[in-house]
């Protein structure tokens, strides 16, 4: 088995530099996951997003298609824990479409005002 990646690094994330943690592009992904050993799992995040689940659904899925062991998620538009479970559940659904391989990692806010946002209020 090859050494990790770097020592102590068990997961290389994938992300943009700009604010929002914008996604990077398919090409990108796929080259990194072929550039780095089989046993480096490797996390994309599709981005801060709105509360638009079908859409958020499609980005995850293309995330999974490369390849990622973990694909991320900002609940940015989920204004509420309903909208947040929905757009959720929209985004597993699709992971467990593909190879099944692939995890979610949602991510809230804790410096968000309630109600703006998914916040942390959401898991109280």
């Amino acid at each position: 088995m090859p050494p990790p990646l770097l020592p102590g690094v068990g997961v290389l994330p994938l992300k943009g530099a700009g604010q929002g943690d914008p996604a990077q592009p398919p090409h990108v992904i796929r080259a990194i996951i072929n550039a780095v050993p089989s046993s480096t799992d490797v996390s994309a995040s599709i981005g801060d997003v709105p509360n638009l689940p079908g859409t958020v659904a499609l980005a995850g899925l293309g995330a999974a298609v490369c390849g990622v062991r973990f694909v991320k998620v900002g609940l940015l538009g989920a204004r509420t824990p309903e909208e947040a479970a929905g757009l959720l559940g929209a985004l597993r659904r699709a992971l467990e479409a593909t190879n099944g391989r692939a995890e979610l990692v949602a991510c809230a806010y804790a410096d968000r005002s309630p109600g703006s946002s998914a916040s942390a209020e959401f898991y109280s």
